[in-house]
């Protein structure tokens, strides 16, 4: 089968002002604190999610009871301006009405008590006109401090007033910082949905896509002729490790995604290695395949008989063509990254008639780094 046509097979996949006010920082900064972090580890993505929608919620919570501390503050501060505006109205009847009387008891006060002792018929009428006098002036007096008092309610009610609109000034900005911040936090919520979402769904064809292509490589390697004898099967336990360097990132075997908790199974071992570290072929054989496959990028089969069959994949580039004979490590391609979604390393595997099986038992344990 042509290069060409085994590749056609896999081709298709966040009432104290100062208080109030400090508190919405302390929130901003946490949730931002707290969103960071969301983005640096996502680890827990559903927690993630949790976290946000429960910060959207407070949020909103908190700027409506925020709105309601504004309205009931302007609504007070317009029935203090209202009360100062009815006490200074009072005040000013009062000093009006008063001003009359205290002018003319001071013109009676200023004539003397001699001038009242000379006018007056008789002890008698004396005593009459000074204790009326005194009446008088206690009344006056009565009112005037009644007008001083009223004007002194006023000025409290004035000043309440400014303080209860200081008060709702100051709340509507921590209404508007938490209205802001609640905008924040939707924004953040959407923008973490979305890139889940849309991380899931990649994930999720990435997979699919992978799976459809291990099959395709599998027939492939089912369909690859190999010759009859082979000294393979001796050499178990004792094959060399595919690469001078490197470290076995993912086993043969099922793997869980701890990001979406799925499933997949491992076919191979994921050998992480610098760009461009020496790839080995493990054992003699003939080079049956060197090209393109979609999903493991620039691939290397060798054929080592009796069915078995080694794969080299994620290469930068080969070094060998279909047909090549080659030997026990020798340098067969380099470590690349092509078709990978996790940067340079080796997908290595062994076949027995085109059946996986685990390379960790025919590998030398003394060569595993």
């Amino acid at each position: 089968m042509s290069p060409a046509l085994l590749l056609a097979l896999l081709l298709s996949g966040k009432e104290a002002l100062e208080d109030e006010r400090a508190d919405v920082h302390d929130r901003l900064e946490q949730e931002r604190q707290a969103y960071e972090a969301l983005l640096a580890d996502r680890k827990d993505v559903l927690g993630a999610l949790d976290l946000v929608e429960r910060f959207f919620r407070d949020g909103t919570a908190h700027a409506e009871g925020l709105a309601r501390s504004v309205a009931q503050l302007e609504a007070r501060a317009d029935a203090q301006r209202s009360s100062q505006l009815l006490a200074a109205a009072e005040a000013r009847r009062a000093r009006l009405a008063l001003g009359p009387k205290v002018v003319q008891l001071d013109r009676v006060l200023r004539r003397g008590a001699l001038t009242r002792l000379v006018s007056a018929q008789g002890f008698a009428q004396l005593v009459k006109q000074e204790r009326a006098l005194g009446l008088v002036a206690r009344a006056d007096l009565a009112e005037l401090e009644g007008l001083e008092a009223v004007e002194a309610f006023a000025r409290l009610e004035a000043a309440r007033a400014e303080r209860l609109s200081e008060s709702a000034r100051a709340l509507s900005g921590a209404l508007a910082e938490a209205q802001a911040l609640l905008a924040a936090r939707r924004a953040a919520w959407q923008e973490l949905l979305a890139s889940v979402t849309a991380e899931s769904r990649q994930a999720s064809r990435v997979v699919a896509e992978l799976e459809a292509e291990e099959k395709h490589l599998t027939s492939l390697m089912g369909e690859l002729q190999s010759s009859d004898t082979s000294e393979f099967r001796q050499a178990k336990g004792h094959l060399p490790f595919p690469t001078p360097s490197g470290l076995i990132e993912a086993a043969f075997g099922k793997v869980v995604n701890p990001r979406f908790n799925t499933v997949t199974v491992q076919k191979g071992l994921d050998i992480r290695a610098a760009l461009g570290t020496p790839v080995r072929s493990v054992a003699p054989g003939t080079v049956v395949y060197s090209s393109w496959l979609k999903g493991y990028g620039n691939v290397v089969i060798v054929d080592h008989g009796a069915g078995y069959h080694s794969l080299y994949a994620h290469l930068a580039h080969s070094l060998v063509e279909p047909g090549n004979q080659v030997e026990e490590e020798e340098e067969i391609a380099k470590v690349g990254d092509t078709g990978s979604l996790k940067g340079a390393y080796l997908y290595f595997e062994i076949r027995k008639k085109g059946e996986a099986v685990d390379p960790m038992p025919w590998l030398d344990p003394q060569g595993v780094p």
